[in-house]
């Protein structure tokens, strides 16, 4: 009995000694100014912690109830947990208590309608903000803003250029928004003034380096509207390894490589009209041509005419496009090569910044070269998925194809799959990069003592590229190409003939009109 007793006294002691630490700490709570509190809320809502920035400011209201500021970030807390309704009847109340010191506050309003889509309360609330603050330029642009996202285009216009006319410190911004609706007006001309003049303001401002990539933008898309284009292209290359069959894809050569190195030019050209038509698509009527020039080889100089027809589908998120190409080659004033070529493929716009593309094809070669080269039927599938990484300028991209080509000769007969992945990803002074390494599998259907031929194959890929002036880019492209089978001759010494590598730098130039 004595120790039950003894246990029960101890329990309640340990309990009042825990209701007084509470006690004490409520007290402590209780003590505490609504300043310290109201410290605590900005802390909070600086790091995100929104729910617990509203607890603090709602004690320090209770503290302090006629705190207008107190009251100001408990609305703008609220607001950011989307509780909006919270939001407007707190800032309004504030305004309507103290407008003068609280105007700002309009603008937090405004912001509110135009998430709720409610533009012409975003308006109207903008319209009470320009009566009492004095960054008027602030206003005007807020309103062009919003009449910029109802695609009301002329009132946005007007809001920009009374910023620019009255208010010399926001003119750059204005001539910025001024491009963007002449875009949007599909006036490309006058867009590409507008970001050229807010550019020369203050070239070294985020605002300017926004302008020069829209004027960039506005000139592709500009030269995209004409129902014409042309495009040209020169390059300087050179090829430590070059092919036997110029026409030959890297990692996919039929025969043995030359194990001679040579410098290389092409000459590139590319002319085509649009056709507009119903629902979005178009047709597009062009013809391309090429040449490449060895320096020292006696033979691989290849001249090809390709008239081309292609019909497209340009759509959100899907678009598509159906292509044939008739192409004629000939190499070194010989006639080398007829092929017709199927090639649909078919793009997906999806969330997060990924696309997705597929191509199919189907070519038919026809060489002309009196059964010096076997004709050859081809099939081809590849996929790519690619997706932007939030907050940075790169976008990976991994692939896998797959194709068989049926030639007259086994020699000439293979099947392949291939899986790449890569990156493109932007760079300082205005260049962009492109990586990517593609692994080559070829089954080949002759066969070398008991077995079929069987080849791997790397090519690694580097393409650093730059725009000059407008319609003017320049392109500096490596590669490096690995290959090997399962060969092996029967002579002394022993050796693999389809084993090569080969390293190719190109400097290319292209203009496009």
């Amino acid at each position: 009995m004595a120790k039950n007793t003894f246990c029960i006294i101890t329990a309640l002691w340990l309990a009042m000694l825990a209701w007084g630490f509470q006690s004490a700490e409520a007290r402590a709570e209780a003590q505490r100014p609504g300043m310290d509190l109201y410290l605590d809320g900005l802390e909070a809502y600086d790091r995100g912690a929104y729910q617990e920035a509203l607890g603090n400011f709602s004690k320090a209201i209770e503290k302090d109830g006629n705190n207008l500021e107190f009251q100001y970030r408990f609305a703008l807390t609220y607001s950011r947990l989307g509780r909006d309704l919270e939001a407007i009847a707190i800032l309004k109340a504030v305004i309507a208590k103290d407008k003068e010191r609280y105007c700002s506050a309009y603008f937090d309003l405004a912001d509110i309608f135009s998430r709720k889509n409610d533009d012409a309360a975003a308006l109207k609330t903008l319209d009470e903000a320009e009566k009492c603050i004095e960054d008027k330029a602030r206003v005007l642009m807020q309103k062009g803003l919003i009449h910029y996202r109802m695609k009301n285009y002329k009132a946005a216009e007007e809001q920009f250029k009374s910023v620019l006319a009255l208010y010399p410190d926001s003119a750059q911004n204005a001539l910025y928004h001024l491009g963007i609706v002449a875009l949007a007006r599909n006036d490309h001309k006058e867009a590409e003034s507008m970001f050229k003049q807010a550019v020369a303001i203050n070239p070294k401002t985020e605002t300017a380096a926004a302008a020069k990539k829209a004027m960039d933008n506005a000139g592709a898309m500009r030269r995209a509207a004409k129902p014409w284009h042309v495009m040209a292209d020169v390059a300087y290359a050179y090829d430590d390894n070059i092919p036997n069959d110029p026409l030959d894809a890297p990692g996919l050569s039929t025969s043995p490589a030359t194990d001679l190195g040579d410098q290389y030019q092409t000459l590139g050209l590319n002319g085509w009209y649009t056709f507009p038509l119903p629902r979005s698509m178009a047709l597009d009527a062009g013809y391309a041509m090429n040449y490449q020039r060895y320096n020292d080889s006696d033979n691989g100089n290849i001249f090809g005419n390709s008239p081309y027809l292609s019909l497209k589908y340009s759509g959100k998120p899907c678009s598509a496009d159906l292509r044939y190409t008739y192409s004629y080659y000939t190499e070194d004033g010989h006639k080398k090569l007829s092929q017709n070529a199927f090639i649909p493929s078919v793009r997906f716009e999806e969330p997060y910044g990924m696309m997705s593309s597929m191509t199919l094809g189907y070519v038919h070669k026809n060489y002309l070269d009196d059964g010096e080269t076997p004709d050859a039927r081809s099939l081809f599938a590849k996929v790519r998925q690619s997706f932007k990484i939030p907050g940075v300028e790169i976008r990976p991209v991994a692939g896998f194809g797959y194709g068989d080509e049926d030639a007259d000769t086994d020699e000439s007969s293979y099947s392949f799959y291939e899986i790449m992945a890569g990156a493109a990803f932007a760079l300082p002074y205005g260049f962009s990069g492109d990586v990517s390494a593609t692994a080559l599998f070829s089954d080949y259907d002759v066969v070398y003592g008991s077995e079929n031929r069987e080849d791997t194959g790397y090519v690694i890929s580097a393409l650093l590229s730059r725009s000059l002036f407008d319609g003017v880019m320049a392109r500096l492209n490596y590669v490096y190409v690995l290959n090997d089978s399962n060969v092996k001759t029967d002579g002394t010494p022993v050796y693999d003939p389809f084993e090569y590598d080969k390293h190719i730098v190109k400097f290319q130039v292209e203009v496009s009109l």
